[in-house]
This record gives structure tokens, C-alpha cells and sequence, in this order.
């Protein structure tokens, strides 16, 4: 596990380092999407990236409690130092996918002054490092956002990025054991639910 975590962090040096990063996204206005990293966006298109990320992505890859996902937003524009990295990293990778799917949807209108995708991309990867080291299922749910991410961009959607990535959740969703439902673990029935949902997304994601 700790070689996985090793190829998961070079492939992200890999990530940033890549001489032709700005095909990221789709008619990136910038040279290089990780030079320029989002802020959040206004509150209400924030809350309009979440719920098009919650339509379009989470109902076939539910991998967050929705109540909590939402809690995260609202604490973003709250209180944000109460956010820890991975919860950071969501919010920003959220985005970057919501943002995505309003392109290609329509929903977005240039008067909404909406970033690019990779630029939210970007911002959330500066939280990635404090994140990647930890074998833990916000690790896990982690890379299920990246993959999530790289399956929606054309660039990487078929090269070892991806493939890499689904190995590496697949090997940490069984050292997690995700696949397992042993009753005398302590854990909550929400808890429960949400790990055998992320074990059907990442087996999803590997197949």
C-alpha cells in the first residue's frame, strides 16, 4: 500500500509538470490551468455547481453522504478554516466537476462568470499532498473524485493516469475492507452505507 500511495503522489508531481496540462479542460483560456487556481465562486453558483454535480455525477457514483456534502459547502462559505484538507479538496474537486457538467449542459451562462474547471481542478489539488499519505477511506474517496475528474477529460481518459488511479483505489478500497460487512466492526449503519457504495463505485470504476 505504501508503494501505491508513493505511485499515486508522482503521478500527481506527474500531473502538474505536464507540458500540454492546459488540455485538461475544454478550450482552456489560459496556458497553464495550475498557474491560476480558483477561489470559491459566489455562493449561489456555488450551491448551482453542487447541485449539477449532485444530478449529473452522484446519483451513478454516490461516493459522499449527500447531508454531509452539503454541510461542506455551507461551512466553505461560512467558516472555512473549520475545513479540513480532504473536505477542502471535495469542495474544490465538487466544483471542478459541477462547473464541467454545466458547460456541457448549458446551465452555466457567461453572466454567471463562472471559472474553468481545470481552475477549480487546481485549487483542489493544492490540498491533495496532506491528503494522499493516509490509507483511509477519504483517501479513497479522494482518488474516486480524481478518477471521477480524469474519465470526464479526453486527454487522460484512456492512458495509464486513469488506470493508475483505479488500481490504486481498488487496492485501498480492499485494504480498507470495503468489500466486507463484518458486523462486530463498530461502525455506524450510515457508515456502513456509504462504504459499500464507494466499494461499488471503485469495483464500477476498475471493471
Amino acid at each position: 500500500m505504501i508503494v501505491s500511495l508513493l505511485r499515486l503522489r508522482y503521478l500527481r508531481l506527474n500531473l502538474v509538470a505536464e507540458d500540454n496540462i492546459c488540455d485538461l479542460g475544454t478550450n482552456l483560456r489560459f496556458s497553464d490551468p495550475f498557474s491560476t487556481h480558483a477561489s470559491l465562486p459566489p455562493k449561489k453558483i456555488g450551491l448551482l455547481l453542487l447541485s449539477t454535480y449532485i444530478v449529473r455525477l452522484h446519483m451513478w457514483r454516490p461516493i459522499f453522504n449527500l447531508k454531509e456534502l452539503r454541510s461542506w459547502f455551507q461551512q466553505a462559505y461560512s467558516s472555512p478554516k473549520t475545513l479540513d484538507a480532504f473536505r477542502r479538496f471535495s469542495v474544490f474537486l465538487v466544483l471542478a466537476l459541477g462547473s464541467y457538467e454545466a458547460e456541457q449542459t448549458a446551465t452555466c451562462r457567461p453572466t454567471m462568470n463562472i471559472r474553468e474547471p481545470a481552475e477549480y481542478f487546481a485549487a483542489g489539488m493544492t490540498f491533495y499532498d496532506e491528503i494522499s499519505s493516509i490509507g483511509s477511506l477519504q483517501s479513497l474517496q479522494s482518488a474516486l473524485l480524481l478518477a471521477m475528474w480524469f474519465t470526464k477529460v479526453s486527454k487522460f481518459a484512456n492512458n495509464s493516469y486513469l488506470w493508475q488511479i483505479s488500481r490504486f483505489a481498488m487496492s485501498l478500497a480492499i485494504e480498507l475492507g470495503c468489500h466486507r460487512n463484518n458486523p462486530r466492526w463498530e461502525i455506524s449503519s450510515s457508515e456502513r452505507e456509504l462504504r459499500n457504495r464507494i466499494w461499488w463505485c471503485t469495483y464500477d470504476l476498475e471493471r
